[in-house]
């Protein structure tokens, strides 16, 4: 149906390893982060999809 997805593995979880600098583990960079890989991948339309504990 033309569909894709990215599935992020977030810092220190699934396959990445924890950040040795605790500064890199904050909203803010994480965000910049999953928006640099969306602009990378030029979708036409984004279905942002999160969960937290």
């Amino acid at each position: 149906m033309g569909y894709g997805m990215l599935a992020l593995d977030m810092l220190g979880h699934g396959g990445t390893g924890k950040p040795a600098d605790p500064a890199a583990d904050i909203p803010r960079p994480i965000s910049r982060d999953i928006a640099d890989v969306v602009d990378a991948e030029r979708p036409k339309k984004v279905i942002a999809i999160g969960y937290g504990w």
